[in-house]
């Protein structure tokens, strides 16, 4: 499977990696693909290791399907925003969809890369299309190795109107964790969360952030938002442990036949300094919805 090993500035390979291979000894950042249909990306205090999956009904069956990805071709990408000058396009065909994930990268920017899925309904039947997964990591806890998942710093983007973000300790049973939990009215009115809530719902832009003396971040931002809803998902256990993490598009909507649904792009930005990597990805958000910028600052209200 194709195995990209980065360092700051320059590939300095493509190899041949194993399913249990993470990382490249010395090198600050890999990514590679699976044939199992998983994405790996790594640094030596980071591992993230998800799938995608789609979710859909038909004939009243509810159906979730995992795809196992054909190697990705390479393709070069006019898109500038972030500068991305590859994409990776991999297909798979199963139960009458066929589904194409691409992955859009610089490799002079290692630690930054962007996904989405591609669904198209080949199938002779309509059928309810309810999410599309971009990233659901297979095991949660070992996002930090190095640290206790109860310690992780978690910002959460506030997902209703008037909606403001919160920040927590995952392993917090406080205030803090009640924000986190609980949100705004569209009156401007506090609903606060439950002390038994065990998942925390964020909107476009999340951010864990490692509690240890050598911190590092990785922040999960919906870059696009023009045809569905998103979430990310943090599941915990009784005693705040991450057990799942979930990144999703929520289409809701009906997949006529032969027609096609494409995701929205998830930017997955692995850094040290969390707002360095929130300040790319305000400038990717703007850039991607051709947004004004001048010198002074403005103010929009709906």
């Amino acid at each position: 499977m194709p195995c990209f090993i980065l360092d700051n500035m320059d590939v300095l390979g493509i190899a041949d990696a194993d399913d249990d291979v993470i990382g490249n000894e010395g090198s600050m950042f890999s990514f590679y693909e699976t044939q199992s249909g998983e994405i790996h990306l790594s640094t030596d205090r980071i591992q993230i290791c998800g799938s995608m999956s789609v979710s859909y009904t038909r004939n009243g069956e509810h159906n979730r399907l995992v795809p196992h990805f054909l190697p990705h071709t390479n393709a070069p990408y006019a898109d500038t925003v972030d500068n991305a000058s590859c994409l990776l396009e991999s297909s798979y065909r199963d139960k009458g969809l066929a589904l194409w994930r691409q992955i859009a990268l610089n490799p002079d920017e290692p630690g930054r890369i962007r996904l989405r899925l591609c669904v198209r309904n080949e199938s002779d039947e309509d059928i309810w299309l309810d999410r599309i997964t971009l990233l659901n990591l297979e095991n949660p806890s070992e996002l930090f190795p190095e640290t206790d998942s109860r310690d992780w710093i978690l910002f959460r983007q506030g997902r209703m109107k008037n909606d403001l973000p919160a920040v927590c300790r995952l392993g917090d049973f406080g205030p803090a964790f009640l924000d986190a939990v609980g949100r705004m009215d569209e009156s401007g009115g506090y609903r606060p969360g439950s002390p038994d809530a065990r998942q925390i719902v964020s909107d476009n832009v999340t951010i864990l952030r490692s509690g240890t003396e050598r911190p590092a971040s990785v922040l999960l931002g919906f870059v696009s938002g023009e045809h569905q809803m998103f979430e990310t998902v943090i599941s915990l256990d009784d005693a705040h442990r991450c057990t799942g993490l979930v990144c999703s598009c929520v289409y809701e909507a009906i997949l006529p036949r032969g027609m096609e649904a494409a995701s929205e792009w998830l930017r997955i930005d692995i850094s040290d300094d969390s707002f360095a990597a929130l300040s790319r990805y305000a400038d990717d958000r703007g850039a991607s919805g051709n947004a004004r910028v001048s010198v002074a600052p403005s103010v929009f209200c709906t």
